[in-house]
């Protein structure tokens, strides 16, 4: 989870929510990158209403699948870097 944090918490249009002590990384997405993230990887929209997501890695999850999804992430805020986030 710190791996998927440090790959896109700097990324214009990423907003990370909390530290990340387990493996769980809560961010905020513009609403208008969730359905492609989601094509990419499942997540959790953990609220409607902002946008905010829960991320979460397992023993199984592979250096790969983060560098994937957030290349996807990264990829999304070259093409929209002035994407707001809902507060």
């Amino acid at each position: 989870a710190q791996e998927l944090r440090i790959r896109i918490e700097d990324l214009p249009g990423v907003k990370v929510m909390y530290p990340t002590d387990s493996n769980a990384v809560f961010s905020k997405f513009p609403q208008a990158w969730i359905k492609t993230l989601r094509e990419q990887s499942f997540f959790y929209v953990w609220d409607e209403l902002t946008f905010e997501c829960r991320l979460m890695t397992s023993w199984d999850t592979k250096l790969d699948d983060i560098i994937q999804f957030s290349e996807a992430v990264k990829a999304l805020s070259q093409q929209n870097p002035h994407q707001e986030i809902r507060p």
